[in-house]
């Protein structure tokens, strides 16, 4: 297990309020315990991959705090982001979530696996797309390209 001291706490708190993991969270703050006053829509983190809500509970996570640093130890913050859709995408097996519920009949629909997959896919590659031009691999222009005469003629 990865110690406290080692561990980059700002980073992975701000790569786990990018990924939304934990989800239904605006804002992630490292603390000793649950302040007096907490925050509803605030996660607190007091330990290693223990998370509070704001009445005390534990808050499931997809993605551990170690795997977090270690993605963005040897990624960076950036690309760590794209790499934990991946890992999100890894989970989705274990998770049913509610589309659509009607109270009339008793009828639940949920999300398929493949649309949950997908959409963590999209996100992976919106966010791959953004690193490259951020990185300067990808201008954005586009040109024209001429086919090259060779021997006299075009072949």
């Amino acid at each position: 297990m990865i110690d406290n001291w080692s561990m980059n706490i700002t980073n992975i708190i701000l790569l786990r309020e990018r990924i939304a993991d934990p989800a239904g969270f605006i804002e992630i703050i490292s603390a000793p315990s649950l302040p007096a006053s907490p925050d509803e829509q605030t996660a607190y983190r007091v330990a290693d991959n223990t998370y509070l809500d704001s009445d005390g509970e534990r808050v499931p996570l997809i993605i551990s705090d170690g795997a977090l640093d270690a993605l963005i130890t040897t990624y960076g913050i950036d690309k760590a982001q794209c790499y934990s859709y991946s890992k999100i995408r890894q989970q989705l097996g274990s998770q049913l979530s509610i589309k659509k519920l009607s109270a009339g009949a008793d009828s639940t629909e949920f999300i398929s696996l493949a649309e949950k997959y997908q959409y963590y896919k999209n996100l992976e590659a919106d966010c791959k797309e953004k690193v490259a031009s951020t990185n300067g691999n990808n201008s954005g222009r586009m040109g024209q390209g001429i086919q090259p005469i060779i021997g006299g003629g075009m072949i």
